[in-house]
């Protein structure tokens, strides 16, 4: 896990685009994009590292799929449609960043250990 990568590099395209887009940032969405950035890793570290060790050992499992972001964003357009605020879609935004800094296209297949333990 690059914490400070995904932090730092997330919050700063972010603030790039809350320059672009016009969008007065504060605290909360701060906080929800750095959130979102590392969201992916505190869910499937502790799965992956220390529940299923013996099995997968893999930190990339649920949250580093588009489902998740999917998931995400989704959740975000129900908040946008019942409040009307934005900071719904931030979370999502920020994990699909981490997908992209995390290079997800480079392992796509499910790691060997996972498939050995799904033939037995």
């Amino acid at each position: 896990m690059f914490l400070f990568g995904h932090l730092g590099i997330t919050l700063g395209i972010a603030v790039l685009l809350f320059r672009v887009l016009k969008i007065e940032p504060n605290r909360q969405l701060y906080l929800a994009v750095l959130v979102g950035a590392i969201l992916p890793d505190l869910i499937d570290k502790p799965i992956g590292e220390i529940v299923l060790a013996n099995s997968v050992s893999n930190g990339r499992l649920f949250a580093h799929t588009l489902l998740f972001v999917f998931i995400l964003l989704f959740i975000g357009m129900y908040l946008y449609n019942r409040k009307g605020e934005i900071r719904g879609f931030i979370p999502g935004g920020a994990a699909f960043m981490h997908l992209g800094e995390d290079q997800m296209w480079l392992m796509p297949e499910i790691p060997r250990s996972a498939s050995r333990s799904r033939r037995a």
